[in-house]
């Protein structure tokens, strides 16, 4: 840095400034240094700036899962107001496993990343999440967990799940199931209540298995559906943890010859952006990542805001039997 100082005629307090885009210097003293910093092959160490600071302009991002499309918009929408505020997002994945989840949080801290965005992984605890807050600004996304006192951004699942069984049963659906996703996914369990208290109050029935567990991906489920329909135990309409579940799902009934829309009903939760392009096209609750991936942003970057709970809508196409 004293070398760019002395061949730009400026001080190292200017070159500093420059380099770190701070200060109220005039353009054409800060285009001369960056020349000059370029012509002489000087590289700004921000790691040991960040260390001098104890400041950093990195936000961590830790999803559970790497494949799935809502986490790839939703990732999509929180990087855009980052980068508005020159933050760059580091993302890691713990594959729902907790302790993977420990040992990205230990690196974050020790490399000193203040702002962290976590996906809270399956048998994540209070206390831990407690500790964590003393040491950086944490929100959580899609996952609350209970006790943790940090905010979180999410979708409302129960409100979710229950205006899915509504409009089931308004299409006349007698005998319902709810089909996917990991059993210890409070998220999951979270759908899975509402959907159960929607159609018990309106005395229509839950056909066992009515609560089918599975991986977070089509194939799964697929198999599974595809042994319902051997054994002659498929409801009426089936409500799924999520859009892939529910093409899983979709393309068991299709292969079986069954009648999508029609023999059996089909509502998905996401509402991804090519589940209208699915035929026949999905109904789905809409979690729209993109709002929630801007939500959780504004919540990092900003954080009196605080949480927020995001009411799904649903969108009605042809698997329900809308037309």
């Amino acid at each position: 840095m004293l070398d760019v100082a002395q061949e730009a005629g400026v001080s190292r307090a200017t070159v500093s400034l420059v380099l770190r885009g701070e200060g109220v210097i005039g353009q054409e003293t800060r285009d001369h240094v960056v020349s000059v910093a370029k012509r002489l092959g000087y590289v700004y160490d921000r790691r040991a700036a960040q260390l001098r600071s104890g400041a950093s302009n990195v936000v961590g991002l830790i999803i559970t899962d790497s494949r799935n499309p809502f986490f790839m918009e939703f990732t999509d929408a929180i990087e855009g107001p980052l980068a508005a505020e020159e933050k760059v997002l580091l993302v890691a994945f713990t594959h729902d496993d907790v302790e993977s989840q420990r040992r990205i949080l230990r690196r974050f801290i020790e490399d000193r990343v203040k702002d962290i965005i976590l996906v809270p992984a399956i048998g994540t605890t209070a206390a831990e999440l407690q500790e964590l807050k003393t040491v950086a600004n944490v929100v959580l996304a899609t996952r609350p967990v209970r006790g943790s006192g940090l905010p979180c951004v999410a979708s409302d699942a129960t409100f979710g799940s229950r205006t899915g069984a509504e409009h089931l049963l308004w299409h006349g659906a007698k005998r319902l199931a709810f089909y996917g996703g990991i059993s210890d996914s409070p998220t999951r369990r979270q759908r899975a209540a509402g959907f159960a208290a929607a159609v018990a109050e309106a005395g229509a029935e839950l056909v066992a298995p009515w609560n089918v567990a599975s991986h977070p991906s089509a194939e799964q489920v697929f198999g599974q559906v595809k042994d319902l329909i051997r054994l002659g135990e498929v409801p009426d309409a089936i409500a799924c943890n999520s859009d892939p579940i529910a093409f899983g799902v979709m393309r068991a009934l299709a292969d079986s010859g069954v009648a999508i829309g029609e023999e059996v009903r089909v509502i998905g939760f996401d509402d991804l952006a090519y589940s209208s392009l699915w035929r026949p096209s999905l109904t789905s609750l809409r979690v729209e990542p993109k709002v929630l991936g801007e939500l959780t942003a504004g919540a990092i970057l900003r954080p009196r805001r605080g949480g927020h709970l995001h009411k799904p809508t649903l969108v009605t196409r042809e698997s329900c039997g809308c037309r």
